[in-house]
């Protein structure tokens, strides 16, 4: 036995479970079935790189005692070759545009919890650039947006995303990323932010984090807003299951 993990209720006869197999350069295997793709319950590094090119799958004789005096074989449904892409059903999520550089309304993120220390945020963004979000510790207008986090996508024209811990002061990460928004689509977001303060900030769902900075103020609200007059549709206070595949 290479690893093992004992957890309650890992599948389900009634419902599909998903679960993600990553295989990293370095030669570690990872097993998950959190909604963000990143948090393996199971987890193995090969000593020896050999190459992976096709995977199988199977069921396993149960023995209905431990000396196997009789068995049965037992019956698994599988989906495979699913889409990487979230569901654009969006029909349980709050809608609304913002048109301005003001954070006029904060939500909780009480719900997004995971693990009781984790925090899973999705939400979907259209737009031609300028998407803001901010992280903050209160819920107050007056503070939000001066001691607070900023998130921004689709910054200086449209292809850079960076976070910075004070609106309007300078990037304390940037990156150039070429057509992260769009005008005519909704683009899947999320934002993870573990126990330490690291916030990191993804686009599919089981993408690792195409970004992320280590946060020191505590995180309990968040609020979304435009820049220069742009305006932005907003999916936001998403279901989680919304980021499993519905292709099933």
């Amino acid at each position: 036995m290479l690893a093992k993990h004992f957890g309650k209720d890992t599948l389900s006869p009634n419902e599909w479970r998903p679960f993600w197999i990553q295989l990293s350069p370095d030669g570690s295997i990872r097993v998950e079935n959190d909604e963000d793709g990143n948090s393996p319950f199971l987890s193995w590094k090969r000593e020896q790189r050999m190459p992976i090119d096709k995977f199988e799958s199977a069921s396993y004789k149960i023995s209905i005692d431990h000396f196997a005096f009789s068995s049965f074989n037992t019956t698994v449904d599988w989906a495979f070759r699913c889409p990487k892409k979230h569901s654009k059903d969006l029909t349980e999520c709050t809608k609304l545009r913002t048109t301005k550089y003001e954070y006029d309304v904060t939500y909780s993120i009480d719900d997004y919890i995971q693990n009781e220390t984790t925090i899973f945020l999705p939400f979907y963004v259209k737009a031609e650039k300028e998407a803001h979000i901010t992280l903050s510790p209160t819920s107050e207008r007056a503070v939000v947006g001066k001691r607070a986090y900023e998130i921004f996508l689709g910054g200086y024209g449209g292809d850079v995303a960076g976070i910075r811990d004070v609106r309007g002061s300078l990037a304390k990460i940037k990156r150039r990323e070429y057509n992260i928004l769009s005008p005519d689509e909704w683009r899947p977001f999320w934002i993870r932010i573990s126990p330490n303060g690291l916030i990191e900030v993804g686009k599919e769902i089981g993408s690792r984090a195409f970004m992320s900075w280590k946060a020191e103020l505590p995180v309990d609200y968040y609020s979304v807003a435009s820049y220069d007059n742009g305006t932005i549709d907003w999916a936001i206070e998403c279901p989680k299951r919304k980021l499993r595949s519905e292709h099933v």
